[in-house]
């Protein structure tokens, strides 16, 4: 590399570290530019201001391109791996990461990743390997004890989980993603009152939404103002929370909603809400907002005090209508199946040919209540009784419908477990052996829906069990039913 552009590459380094990324990143280009895309560090940095700056498909190309040039490059492996992780693909992250130890164990991001990267895959054994890495590593970092508390409280070890957070926030009161992993696992463990203010740290963590409008926090004189309630986590949860806004209403505000595309519909028929915009709508002018999940914590919610009237959403008659043309006369029990987990979480879906048992029997009509991909289809036509309605499922409104025929669903934690919750049809959730911290641990029914109940895996990825436990329950269930 001639002496100019390696004078350019401490710039660009020197401006990355200081957080000015984009500025970095037009030194970085400058000197590929000037020297050709040859250099290995120029271009490895620019695949991590590249991520940085939210362009993580350019990021990955950069990081392959670089280890083309260096394949023996620690760093590009390291932030390869992590960007691969980043984006929600940890078995792909982990050779890179892997491979970035092994060639510098002294690089102190792999085994960080590494434990986060295991611990989305379920392997809690090889994450707490890393963990303790990263820990005996950097004891005085808070990071790495917050790691330790996201590892253990996947592996179901609460108490340890939450003495791992609070060592944390003894180095760094201000650590926001400890004291919201904390609130977590609080809320899991039923301790509602003490964990909504730690489960409030989210806001710190991925922001209340930006908005320039002041942030309500439960203050009662807002008589005739305009509050906006936003959804500020998944699908699922919005239908989850917006149980909320009856509650709301009663302050006299007139309340707005946001909520994610295709469950517009569906919320409006919440009772309290005045009008609805989904994501990416213009929004109507507003006084105050708050994040639909900041509620609990607002109204002192604990498992005795959820609102759980149930229904509080309602299926559209016209929809309903249609639906029954569809079904036709009722000759068996209708299940509706939804195996495909909404959290992002691989480890909470079903694969359709463990459903075979389910699917198999001829008592029961078994209904899609997701849309079938090409590989479903594929495992589907070896599992028999699913009858799919992919074309017709639009959006939540329609699923809503479809769910409110049936006699009783049967799903993953999913949109549709939600939708059928909210509904109070029978639902059976089936839960991962880890399941989301709502569910809370421990229990087979939900103080959030009345109508469900819950069968969880003994062991990571054991759905074989599951599905088991629902076939024998079933048919008690058939019986009793008839």
């Amino acid at each position: 590399m001639p002496q100019y552009a390696d004078a350019l590459l401490q710039v660009a380094v020197q401006a990355s570290d200081s957080g000015q990324v984009a500025e970095a990143a037009a030194v970085l280009r400058l000197i590929i530019g000037r020297c050709g895309p040859h250099e290995a560090d120029a271009v490895a940095l620019l695949g991590q201001a590249s991520r940085r700056l939210g362009d993580s498909a350019s990021a990955e190309w950069l990081l392959q391109q670089a280890l083309a040039i260096a394949p023996e490059h620690a760093w590009a492996h390291a932030e390869l791996g992590e960007t691969l992780r980043l984006a929600g693909r940890p078995s792909d992250a982990v050779p890179h990461l892997q491979k970035a130890f092994e060639l510098n164990p002294t690089l102190s991001g792999p085994p960080f990743a590494l434990a986060a990267a295991l611990t989305a895959l379920d392997q809690g054994a090889d994450a707490l390997h890393w963990a303790r890495t990263a820990l005996a590593a950097h004891p005085e970092r808070p990071e790495a004890h917050g790691l330790m508390g996201d590892v253990l409280a996947r592996q179901g070890r609460p108490t340890e989980a939450i003495a791992a957070y609070d060592k944390a926030l003894a180095l760094r009161p201000e650590e926001s993603r400890s004291r919201y992993g904390r609130g977590l696992v609080r809320v899991e463990q039923g301790d509602m009152p003490g964990a909504w203010t730690d489960f409030e740290a989210r806001l710190d963590v991925a922001g209340d939404g930006g908005f320039a409008q002041p942030l309500w926090r439960g203050e009662k004189r807002i008589k005739r103002r305009s509050l906006l309630l936003h959804a500020d986590m998944g699908p699922s949860e919005t239908v989850q929370f917006v149980r909320y806004a009856p509650l709301v209403a009663k302050t006299g505000a007139r309340i707005l909603l946001r909520v994610q595309r295709g469950l517009g519909r569906i919320c409006a028929t919440v009772s309290g809400v005045d009008q609805v915009v989904e994501d990416g709508d213009p929004l109507p002018d507003f006084d105050l907002h708050c994040p639909l999940l900041s509620l609990p914590a607002i109204f002192g919610t604990t498992v005795r005090s959820i609102p759980a009237e149930i229904p509080y959403i309602a299926a559209n008659d016209f929809v309903r209508a249609e639906w029954r043309h569809v079904l036709k006369p009722w000759k068996r029990m209708r299940v509706g199946i939804a195996w495909r987990g909404s959290n992002g979480v691989r480890s909470s879906s079903v694969p359709l040919v463990a459903l075979a048992p389910l699917l198999r029997r001829e008592d029961v009509e078994c209904h899609a209540l997701q849309r079938m991909m090409p590989a479903d289809g594929d495992e589907a036509a070896d599992t028999g009784n699913l009858t799919d309605h992919s074309l017709a499922l639009t959006d939540a409104n329609q699923a809503a419908g479809l769910i409110a025929e049936m006699d009783l669903i049967i799903a993953v934690d999913a949109l549709e477990a939600h939708l059928a919750g909210a509904l109070g049809v029978p639902a059976w959730v089936m839960l991962a052996h880890h399941a989301s911290w709502y569910w809370l641990r421990d229990r087979e029914d939900s103080p959030w829906y009345p109508s469900m109940r819950l069968f969880r895996q003994p062991h990571p990825g054991d759905w074989d069990t599951v599905v088991e436990q629902v076939v024998q329950n079933l048919d008690a269930w058939a019986v009793q039913r008839s």
